[in-house]
């Protein structure tokens, strides 16, 4: 009788070759269509348009190899899109794997594990969460895909090729219009909706100069012109006031806006708001004259100088002390000062602030200038500052008109000046 043939469970070599060459592919093979996103192409995880890129099986087994290979092509994916990058925690992870070098993972030499052995699924979790924790903080996912399954998955299972596409499947690059930008930035800051998406070239509305493409490159809040950081915001003038029943405190209400290093902030948006019987407004209606838009609640932007000022008229209120506060809502910790400001029967008169304009016989010599703003102190003395028309050759002489219309002068500067502090004459 004919010998049977060997079935005692040894492998031929050739088999053994076959299989040693499929653990060494340094890609997840991937069935179908282009439904996957575009950086598994960009970063080499998968070969489109080759044999290579169809008949995965979803449920086989995935290696460490293949796991790595995946995870540092996304930390690359991650550093190409989001400000700042992937993060220390993950660049430090796949830089102690390999690279990728033009399409193919690298591992570096000395790395000690065996890429052909299983991974589960604990172990894929926590590879994935430093990836999440990223994502969650760019505000591109709210929380990690595991965290919302009704039946928890037993850790020490093995993961499989799907588990690990389906993880790794988030594009943070996908844009469906023609804006420049990514969807998830954009819902994000202006909601599901695409008519209220704005342009890449468009600046932003958080007032700070910058186009949509630059805040979103810059990792900016395109919404918050603070971007989520603190600033001090201090009182310069205009507290403590006393104002008729009905009409204009004498003085505006002041403050300066500066960042956590003492700079001046300018075009900084700063809320004054009241509950009082009362009318805040952003125009100069220091003769009593209302013009401007009237609200209990008004929004004014810091000027050249760091200032933010605003005017409230009394509407007739009982006479007493009033509190309003001016404010800078951010997304992060905000900054506030409250004024109280008194109304009276018989409110002191107050003398009309200096009026800062050229003076009779200006000199030719010191240029021309225009846009002459002039804040108050609670000392009395005067921040005035100005825009250079013509810089002349010869010192500018600042005078300043009393109330009584005689002229004083109070100081002479160089020609180029274009702000100037005086001491209470």
């Amino acid at each position: 009788m004919k010998e049977s043939p060997d079935h005692s469970g040894r492998v031929s070599i050739g088999l053994l070759v076959c299989i040693a060459l499929i653990c060494l592919l340094p890609v997840l093979l991937f069935a179908g269509g282009p439904a996957y996103p575009s950086w598994w192409t960009d970063w080499g995880v998968i070969q489109s348009g080759s044999a290579i890129a169809s008949g995965t099986n979803d449920y086989a087994a995935v290696n460490q190899g293949q796991v790595k290979n995946i995870a540092v092509a996304a930390v690359n994916e991650l550093n190409a899109h989001f400000a700042g990058g992937a993060g220390q925690t993950l660049n430090n992870l796949a830089g102690s794997w390999g690279t990728i070098q033009n399409g193919t993972f690298v591992e570096t030499v000395g790395t000690n594990t065996n890429d052909y052995a299983p991974v589960n699924i604990g172990q894929l979790k926590a590879l994935a969460q430093p990836f999440y924790d990223q994502l969650i903080l760019q505000h591109f996912a709210t929380q990690y895909p595991w965290a919302s399954a009704t039946n928890a998955p037993n850790d020490y299972a093995m993961a499989n090729i799907g588990q690990v596409k389906n993880l790794f499947s988030f594009d943070v690059a996908a844009s469906t219009t023609s804006t420049g930008l990514p969807d998830w930035w954009q819902s994000y800051y202006f909601g599901s909706g695409t008519s209220a998406w704005l342009s890449g070239t468009a600046l932003a509305p958080n007032g700070d100069g910058l186009t949509m493409l630059q805040n979103y490159q810059q990792g900016i809040n395109p919404v918050d012109y603070y971007n989520g950081q603190r600033v001090d915001l201090s009182v310069v003038s205009g507290n403590n006031q006393v104002g008729a029943l009905t009409g204009m405190l004498p003085y505006p209400m002041v403050v300066a806006v500066t960042d956590l290093h003492g700079n001046l902030l300018v075009n900084a948006p700063v809320t004054f708001s009241t509950s009082i019987d009362g009318i805040l407004q952003a125009s100069d209606t220091i003769s009593g004259t209302t013009v401007g838009s009237f609200a209990q609640h008004i929004t004014v932007t810091t000027d050249s100088s760091g200032y933010a000022r605003a005017y409230i008229y009394f509407v007739a209120p009982r006479a007493g002390t009033y509190s309003i506060t001016a404010s800078t809502f951010t997304t992060g910790p905000s900054s506030a000062f409250t004024f109280r400001e008194s109304v009276s029967d018989t409110p002191p008169s107050s003398p009309p602030p200096p009026v800062i304009t050229p003076p009779p016989n200006h000199d030719p010599g010191a240029g021309q200038q225009s846009n002459i703003t002039s804040v108050v102190n609670l000392d009395g003395s005067l921040d005035i500052s100005w825009t250079n028309t013509t810089i002349g050759t010869s010192n500018i002489v600042i005078k300043l008109k009393k109330g009584d219309g005689t002229w004083i002068t109070g100081t002479s500067v160089p020609p180029d000046t274009t702000s100037v502090h005086i001491p209470p004459q």
